[in-house]
């Protein structure tokens, strides 16, 4: 699998690993950027790299910022709806959602904010 998935700070290790797991490349938020590095900075250089996001940040589509930086950049993005999940749980969906995700990837456009992929069933 060539797919590589940045999670934002706000996803579990354990989601890290079970991503991992399934053959993604995981890249992490604070191996690449400070901890308090705006989101309009890095999402257009996260989308620009290729790389899907993946956040628990249900607020990003409430930023017009943050909305015009992923429409520019052509962002795919996922993102974590479950309220309330516990890291198990958070990380049992991601681990379901996987297949899903690489293809969505590679088949689909660029999606425009908001149109992400909810993981929550």
């Amino acid at each position: 699998m060539s797919l590589t998935v940045f999670v934002d700070r706000n996803v579990a290790n354990s989601a890290v690993e079970a991503m991992r797991a399934q053959g993604l490349r995981v890249e992490k938020h604070d191996d690449h950027f400070g901890q308090t590095a705006p989101d309009v900075i890095w999402l257009p250089k996260v989308a620009a790299a290729g790389w899907a996001i993946l956040t628990k940040d249900k607020a990003i589509s409430k930023n017009q910022l943050e909305v015009e930086a992923l429409t520019r950049a052509g962002a795919k993005v996922f993102t974590i709806t479950g309220k309330n999940w516990t890291g198990r749980l958070t990380r049992e969906a991601i681990g379901k959602a996987v297949p899903r995700i690489v293809k969505l990837v590679a088949t689909t456009a660029p999606r425009l904010w908001p149109k992400s992929i909810a993981l929550a069933t």
